[in-house]
């Protein structure tokens, strides 16, 4: 076979965009283990064990004529052209009535007046989040930039913001309760669908903010301290998001996706909470764990970790999972007493090794008021702000 890699993949960051446009070939299927074959075996993409392309090549009857036209089809569909601007919904706990624009990249705004609302306060808000992005000729490539974009941003926002909440990706149905003149129980798919004046697209650009105010700024030390939800009140930005912002934009892709991971799982410990409160726990002591090294030594052949670093005298580990974190939070979090900092990892552990489960995943009934409830609450509620705190500092000065 050929190999044709350096003609149509300019760089791994463009792998992505190269798979989705691949996958528009036809007849695609596993060959091996790190092979990907299309085009009924006549081209294979070849991955190392940590998913990176290793090769592409084509079959040998694959002439140059074919092969350079696949080489322009990439180019066109991997190119940038000019920008375009997209809509989709966010959540809050916090009403939007207000407004934030960041240079050309995106703007809050509020929801159109005909979208859903709930009609109490302690629940999810829409607002709108417009970005742009480089718009590309080949459809599929050009939604997928504009997922990726929003994807980035919802994660960017759920770090710096308080009580933000993620749509929903899945097509999930569950049972629901709907009230009225009679109480009756639907299985309906979870999801939202923001009204007549809502535009996925928009050809024109940025919304325009003209009526709005901008949103409230509020210092960051109380904005990122305080407990619970005031819901009488709106949607509120740290005085330092703009500085925030620019903090991010300024980290190499590498870093951008380590942080953008450890927001993942931020939102995750917040998806499942009503579900399990231990594997929410579980999930903010992961999102720490992103930006703890990694073990030095990985297997070729698995890319699993094989050792971690020992001392060359006692052959012990010179510094264990429980010790990174510990002085990781130090570090990203000052002020967080040790003995705390070691008995929330230790929490984790239990937790994660099935030796224990929070009190409320014990009960469907969560009104017990005792010492062990108590406890795992106040724990759960250190560790969340531990979690943003870690965040947003470590994005000021990584490492």
């Amino acid at each position: 076979m050929k190999n044709i890699t350096d003609r149509i993949l300019p760089n791994q960051n463009a792998a992505d965009e190269l798979e989705v446009f691949l996958g528009t070939r036809g007849d695609s299927t596993q060959a091996e283990q790190r092979k990907i074959a299309y085009e009924s075996g006549r081209l294979i993409v070849e991955y190392t064990a940590r998913h990176q392309i290793s090769s592409i090549c084509v079959a040998d009857d694959y002439g140059e004529s074919m092969i350079r036209k696949l080489e322009r089809d990439v180019a066109e569909a991997l190119s940038q052209g000019d920008k375009e601007v997209a809509q989709r919904y966010l959540h809050s706990l916090y009403a939007t009535d207000g407004f934030y624009s960041h240079k050309d990249r995106f703007q809050i705004l509020p929801s159109p007046p005909d979208a859903p609302q709930p009609d109490f306060a302690y629940a999810q808000h829409s607002f709108l989040l417009e970005y742009s992005f480089p718009k590309s000729p080949h459809q599929l490539v050009n939604q997928h930039r504009s997922s990726r974009r929003f994807s980035e941003l919802s994660l960017l926002l759920n770090a710096l913001l308080r009580a933000i909440q993620l749509p929903n990706s899945s097509t999930t149905h569950e049972w629901v309760v709907t009230s009225g003149p009679e109480w009756a129980s639907c299985y309906l798919q979870l999801g939202y669908f923001g009204g007549t004046e809502y535009r996925a697209k928009r050809a024109d650009g940025f919304s325009s903010t003209e009526g709005l105010s901008q949103l409230e700024m509020v210092d960051v030390p109380s904005y990122y301290t305080s407990l619970g939800v005031d819901s009488g009140k709106p949607l509120q930005l740290p005085t330092t998001f703009t500085e925030s912002l620019a903090a991010y934009d300024k980290l190499d892709e590498e870093s951008k996706t380590k942080f953008c991971r450890a927001s993942y799982w931020s939102h995750v410990s917040s998806r499942v909470f009503a579900v399990s409160q231990s594997a929410a726990f579980a999930a903010l002591v992961s999102a720490v764990e992103v930006f703890l090294p990694e073990p030095v030594e990985r297997c070729t052949e698995c890319g699993r970790p094989t050792s971690a670093d020992r001392c060359e005298s006692c052959n012990q580990p010179i510094a264990g999972p429980t010790r990174q974190f510990r002085e990781f939070v130090e570090r990203y979090a000052p002020g967080v007493p040790a003995r705390d900092r070691n008995r929330l990892y230790s929490r984790r552990s239990s937790l994660s090794h099935g030796s224990s489960l929070l009190p409320r995943d014990l009960s469907e009934i969560g009104f017990r008021f005792t010492p062990e409830t108590t406890e795992a609450w106040s724990e759960r509620q250190l560790l969340s702000q531990i979690v943003q705190l870690v965040l947003i500092n470590w994005l000021n000065s990584p490492s």
